[in-house]
């Protein structure tokens, strides 16, 4: 039986998280749209009586991490 070896460099992976480029543009454009679809879901089980939880519920970028 043949081995499989897979070696991942992470170089790349670490220059771009400490560009505050990325960070600033597709990462927080990642975070943003992870963020409404988590919100999206959470609304959507959330049960309706008056709406005030479904209305409580938002998502807040904050730099590199979404609050929600």
């Amino acid at each position: 039986m043949a081995d499989i070896r897979v070696t991942i460099d992470d170089r790349e992976l670490r220059k771009r998280l400490n560009n505050p480029e990325f960070i600033r543009g597709p990462l927080r454009h990642f975070l943003d749209t992870a963020g409404f679809a988590v919100e999206a879901e959470a609304k959507g089980h959330a049960p309706v009586d008056t709406g005030r939880l479904r209305g409580s519920i938002h998502r807040t970028l904050h730099g590199t991490m979404v609050t929600i």
